[in-house]
């Protein structure tokens, strides 16, 4: 299992030049050699946690308009996130250039309740198009977390919550699956809690 040191930054700055991104840099389940870099900078303070991916891809595919929509299609990034380790329960968050998402919380793939609608306007999500790259960004307010668990997140230094992190794009010229702590096994499923890293406050 990975792990992963979250840096406390109390303006929630992710310019802060002392923020080490993690990577994602293992791929699988694809007969290409598309391997797109991508980084993934987090920060939190004592109110909320940001998260920015820098995807270097060009041209990205960005069809999906709609939120619900099958985002993993297009160029992608994916946060599945499981903030109490004793809880099974986990939020994905999966987002394309467009700023199309699916947010929802899950205890496995097929079992799930729709989040976008209630949240998307708290997480300040913004994308962007470059020439070389593609960003997208998002803050994740503690309180957020805690009316969906229906129960106070307030992570204290050492504590650790579980996550993962991916990029996709399942109908893209080149269909990739990225993740930053390995996935065990043939099939193709990011939604795997077992296979999640820890990420440490």
């Amino acid at each position: 299992m990975k792990q992963f040191t979250i840096h406390y930054n109390d303006n929630l700055s992710l310019e802060d030049t002392s923020i080490k991104p993690l990577e994602i840099k293992t791929y699988k389940w694809s007969n290409n050699s598309y391997r797109p870099k991508v980084e993934v900078f987090l920060c939190h303070n004592n109110e909320a946690l940001a998260v920015k991916f820098i995807i270097f891809e060009t041209e990205p595919r960005a069809k999906i308009i709609h939120d619900n929509g099958p985002v993993y299609k297009d160029s992608c990034v994916e946060f599945f996130f499981q903030p109490f380790p004793e809880d099974l329960r986990y939020i994905n968050f999966e987002i394309n250039p467009n700023g199309a998402m699916i947010m929802s919380v899950r205890k496995e793939r097929a079992q799930k309740t729709e989040l976008v609608q209630h949240y998307k306007h708290s997480l300040d999500l913004q994308t962007k198009i470059e020439s070389d790259r593609w960003t997208a960004s998002l803050n994740i307010p503690f309180d957020v977390i805690g009316e969906i668990f229906q129960a106070e997140f307030v992570p204290q230094l050492g504590d650790y919550s579980l996550g993962n992190f991916y990029k996709c794009g399942d109908e893209t010229e080149f269909p990739h699956f990225g993740m930053w702590n390995e996935i065990s096994g043939e099939v193709t499923n990011y939604h795997r809690i077992d296979c999640f890293g820890k990420l440490i406050w």
